[in-house]
């Protein structure tokens, strides 16, 4: 059977083929804030699917990309603090 995962955010994604009783794991980003819905179905060899699995709330705290905005404004303010610190000395 094959597993498929829907993340919540519009994404999809597919599983290997695996025996019945495998356990499966798979990993997603979600790149903006918010809660996802993450569920999963079974689909076996003759094309017959499972009903969705109840939903699985996900909750992303920050957005990816406003955590990249951080990091790189860090990166421009500690060089010129340490440069300053250093003149001081």
């Amino acid at each position: 059977m094959e597993i498929l995962f829907d993340w919540g955010d519009g994404t999809f994604t597919w599983t290997d083929w695996v025996d019945p009783g495998v356990t499966v794991n798979a990993s997603h980003i979600w790149y903006e804030k918010g809660t996802y819905n993450v569920r999963v179905k079974a689909v076996d060899v003759h094309g017959y699917d499972s009903e969705w699995s109840d939903p699985l709330p996900v909750a992303m705290p920050i957005s990816k990309t406003s955590h990249g905005f951080i990091c790189k404004l860090l990166f421009r303010l500690i060089p010129p603090l340490i440069w300053s610190m250093l003149a001081k000395t």
